[in-house]
């Protein structure tokens, strides 16, 4: 599940390629890999900042890094057998403002096929 800030400065896919996103995942980004995929058994479910890759390198695989320092707090994720929920509380998203007195374009996204 994930939420964030389209890159209005030419990124590809609409946006996608260079957004700066929160995603909540079942368990930690940290202990993905290409080969294994994200391992949900004996991990929290995380909730963390990511830039999405530029051309060419949209997979999870090239940006499942989270972001760091993270400006998040408050951040919870829960998954049950009726919805899937995402909270947090953040002035900036992996480093872009959130302009709270205008517009921003958003980018948002859920995959439950592989939890």
């Amino acid at each position: 599940l994930a939420v964030g800030l389209e890159n209005t400065g030419g990124g590809g896919y609409e946006g996608m390629n260079g957004a700066h996103v929160v995603m909540g995942l079942p368990g930690s980004a940290r202990t993905y890999t290409s080969k294994l995929g994200l391992d949900v058994n004996g991990t929290e479910p995380s909730v963390a900042e990511h830039i999405i890759g530029g051309a060419g390198l949209s997979a999870f695989r090239h940006w499942h890094e989270p972001y760091t320092p993270s400006a998040l707090s408050a951040a919870g994720y829960e998954a049950t057998d009726c919805y899937t929920a995402m909270s947090f509380s953040a002035s900036s998203i992996a480093g872009w403002p959130i302009n709270v007195t205008g517009t921003s374009h958003l980018i948002w996204a859920a995959n439950g096929e592989d939890s």
